[in-house]
């Protein structure tokens, strides 16, 4: 007779572990590419920002008018696009340099500013899939929203990263919805909790809501509804984000979508 001994072995929390570490070290990797790329990029963005300047003074002196204005107006849209590369560079080298340093926890962050900013970094993916609201105001990528006295005490670059998480969430669901562009929308409201000391965030979508049985675990780690992108990590971060802070986090479903509601 044989005797024969079976060992079952859960590979599942080492699998997931895994994949954790692999997404940290490509994470690590982005933002080490991401300090070059600012780098490589302003040195021939200032050699094309020069030469369009010399060559709009040069313009003044054409006569045809009718042909002055045509490259006036083309000149003014390169201007423009080299802002908007400006603008991103500018934002990738300050969020990388408060990586390399002690994280700034107790600076006071204007809300406005912080999400205007995140704004400008999803600007190229959130203009073909929903408008996006500050406070009831369209946001557009040439006029930023007025100041309005509101902040936190957080990392700039921590609170960044958490209205990243939150929009692109957002936009995740937002891009497989059936509504028009324009009717999809994600709100963001915030408001001075005078009782409290605090401030409330609010990031409202209409891409459908969540899943009853994940939302009871949203925030655990590898929780995730997306089919198609996600390991489930972004939400659990953006807790560990405002837990640090001793704020609260929740999220709630709506009538046609979801509702994240943060206190800190």
């Amino acid at each position: 007779e044989f005797l024969y001994v079976y060992t079952i072995l859960d590979v599942t929390e080492l699998e997931l572990l895994k994949t954790r570490e692999f997404n940290q070290a490509k994470m690590a990797s982005i933002g080490q590419l991401s300090v070059g790329l600012t780098h490589e990029v302003n040195t021939p963005l200032t050699i094309i920002k020069g030469n369009v300047e010399l060559m709009e003074f040069d313009l003044f002196d054409l006569e045809d008018e009718h042909l002055k204005a045509n490259f006036l107006e083309n000149i003014e849209s390169v201007k423009n696009g080299v802002k908007r590369i400006e603008t991103i560079v500018s934002l990738l080298r300050e969020y990388s340099s408060e990586m390399k340093t002690d994280d700034v926890s107790h600076q006071v962050v204007e809300l406005n500013d912080a999400i205007f900013d995140t704004y400008q970094l999803l600007y190229s993916r959130s203009r073909f899939i929903s408008n996006i609201y500050l406070n009831g105001e369209l946001l557009t990528i040439n006029h930023p929203p007025e100041r309005d006295s509101l902040s936190a005490v957080i990392s700039k670059s921590k609170l960044s990263q958490l209205f990243l998480i939150l929009i692109n969430n957002s936009l995740d669901e937002l891009y497989s919805s059936t509504l028009p562009f324009e009717k999809r929308f994600i709100q963001i409201y915030t408001k001075k909790l005078i009782e409290k000391n605090r401030v409330l965030i609010t990031v409202v979508d209409n891409a459908g809501g969540i899943d009853s049985d994940i939302l009871k675990r949203l925030f655990e780690p590898f929780i995730s509804g997306k089919e198609q992108s996600g390991i489930g990590l972004g939400l659990n971060i953006a807790k560990k984000i405002i837990d640090e802070r001793g704020g609260i986090i929740k999220a709630i479903n709506t009538d046609d979508g979801a509702m994240f509601k943060i206190e800190i």
